[in-house]
C-alpha cells in the first residue's frame, strides 16, 4: 500500500515541546495513525535509540486500502427550517444504504435548503475491486 507521512512539531511555551507523527493511506484518504512524543524522545529514535515511548491513536483502520465514494442527494423534508431531529434522522434513513451514510451536519446548514428538500452529501468507503 502507498500513503504519507506528516512529522511536524508543537511549540509552546505553556506546555511541552512535542513531535506529532500522521499516517494517510492513498487510498482512502484516511488519516489513521496519528503518534506524539516529546522532542527529546523523537531526537533518540531518529539517531538510531529502538523502542522508544509514544502516544498514540488509530482512526478508520477497517477502511485502510479501500476508496472513498461520494455523492450528493436531495433528501425530501416537508419545512426544513421547522424540522425536528427526528424527522430529519428518519428523513435520511432511506438513503442510509449499502454502506451509505450521511453528512448529518448538511441537515442544519440553511445553505443545503430547498422548499421542501435538503441537499445532503453522502459517503462509504468500497474496496478497490467493487469500484
Amino acid at each position: 500500500m502507498n500513503g504519507k507521512i506528516t512529522i511536524s512539531r508543537t511549540t509552546s511555551s505553556k506546555t511541552e515541546n512535542t513531535i506529532r507523527i500522521k499516517m494517510e493511506d492513498d487510498s482512502s484518504s484516511i488519516t489513521f495513525l496519528e503518534a506524539e512524543m516529546r522532542l527529546e524522545d523523537f531526537a533518540l529514535a531518529l539517531t538510531g535509540m529502538g523502542y522508544i515511548d509514544c502516544n498514540f491513536k488509530l482512526h478508520g483502520v477497517e477502511n485502510i486500502g479501500k476508496v472513498l465514494e461520494t455523492k450528493v442527494e436531495l433528501v425530501p423534508l416537508a419545512n426544513p427550517y421547522r424540522a425536528t431531529d427526528d424527522e430529519q434522522v428518519l428523513a435520511l434513513k432511506s438513503f442510509e444504504v449499502d454502506g451509505w451514510t450521511a453528512r448529518t451536519q448538511d441537515m442544519k446548514n440553511y445553505h443545503r435548503y430547498q422548499k421542501d428538500a435538503v441537499t445532503v452529501s453522502f459517503s462509504r468507503f468500497v474496496d478497490k475491486e467493487d469500484k
